[in-house]
């Protein structure tokens, strides 16, 4: 169970900007996946969040800026309980590295949650939630938070892209007590369908891979951000894949490109 103890907040200075961060945009693909993995450095990924769920960290999410320039969480509609999940019973984690220290972090009870209305839990199609916090604003957030970037075109065949979080460090294993994260190929989803995915995709979905590289259970509803003219954009969210960095069984991610029309209307 996730301590629920607020350490102290220093309030942030900006606003509007989005998706920087001191970690190196050079890929390093000989790094290991999450699983068993490669661990951030803390404010490596400052746009990565923890959700919680009735006391218990389950799933990962990004933060984001949305409209009037409130604190926005996009993450998977997955990781809640069905199309209207009760808010009362989710909270985000701010600022978190490690999850067995408090350090300077802030936990924030969702306000409003908005699962997508088309989400399906047999296909994981449109598998994408947004929460907010009413009028919470950047100046709230601890120091090492900052938003990632919206995507601002779609995705090419074998982009540079990075995923992270706090999931099992193995298949079926034990969660990370720290942040880790993996650089990954973005795929096609014409190459995706020649592999173990085939029949399983639709356009709501992007694959990323490399055979060993993985997200894995837990870090569901996390960031999957590219680099772009030197800044992070969020162009996938961990939504499933058949086990974890299994050989021809890429991971698959909630295409944010793709689903813009409807996230643009509840960020």
């Amino acid at each position: 169970m996730i301590s629920l103890i607020i350490a102290s907040i220093v309030a942030v200075t900006f606003a509007q900007e989005c998706g920087r961060t001191s970690f190196s945009q050079t890929p390093n693909y000989a790094m290991q996946m999450i699983v068993g993995g490669q661990i951030a450095k803390e404010g490596d990924f400052p746009w990565q969040v923890g959700l919680v769920e009735n006391g218990y960290l389950i799933c990962g999410g990004t933060y984001v800026i949305g409209t009037g320039g409130v604190v926005k969480v996009i993450t998977a509609a997955h990781c809640l309980s069905g199309k209207n999940p009760n808010p009362n019973n989710y909270q985000v984690v701010f600022g978190m590295h490690q999850t067995n220290v408090v350090g300077t972090r802030l936990i924030v009870r969702a306000v409003t949650i908005n699962v997508h209305q088309q989400y399906n839990s047999n296909t994981m199609s449109n598998d994408i939630a947004v929460i907010a916090f009413g009028s919470l604003m950047p100046s709230g957030l601890p120091v090492n938070t900052f938003p990632a970037c919206r995507p601002s075109r779609t995705y090419n065949h074998n982009e540079d892209s990075v995923v992270s979080g706090w999931g099992t460090t193995s298949e079926g294993g034990s969660s990370s007590t720290s942040l880790r994260y993996v650089w990954k190929p973005l795929l096609s989803l014409a190459a995706c369908e020649n592999t173990g995915n085939k029949g399983s995709l639709d356009a709501t979905m992007l694959c990323a891979g490399a055979t060993g590289k993985d997200a894995c259970q837990g870090d569901s509803g996390g960031p999957l951000v590219a680099p772009r003219n030197g800044v992070w954009e969020l162009v996938g969210v961990v939504s499933w894949g058949f086990g974890c960095g299994r050989a021809n069984y890429p991971g698959v991610y909630a295409d944010t490109w793709y689903l813009r029309s409807w996230l643009n209307t509840y960020l």
